[in-house]
């Protein structure tokens, strides 16, 4: 039961409009021109910088560039953390599901 919770919560937030939230136009600014950004990553450095943590979410997002569109991508890298998190909270405390709710009530775009 806590996984078709999680999943329920995860799939309600990857699907909430973004509203022009500015963390979010500038995720989808950065999954639309992710081969160009690291490229300039590349400009003077050695390959080791590929493996920090800024180049690996983009790379990551280079990989779902390939079959999705920015916005798509953005709802999957929404969607994965978002259900284990919850998954996590409903495994530990089943009154967690209160506490998502809630998140969900207040999210931006929940209006």
């Amino acid at each position: 039961m806590p996984l078709l919770g999680a999943l329920l919560f995860a799939l309600t937030l990857a699907s909430l409009p973004n509203n022009g939230l500015r963390c979010c136009e500038n995720y989808l600014a950065h999954l639309a021109d992710t081969a160009l950004i690291m490229l300039s990553w590349l400009d003077g450095h050695n390959i080791s910088i590929l493996i920090t943590n800024e180049p690996l979410w983009t790379d990551l997002n280079a990989t779902h560039g390939v079959w999705l569109e920015p916005a798509q991508a953005l709802q999957l890298l929404n969607f994965i953390p978002a259900t284990v998190v919850a998954h996590q909270a409903l495994r530990m405390d089943p009154k967690s599901a209160l506490l998502l709710l809630a998140f969900l009530l207040t999210a931006p775009g929940a209006e």
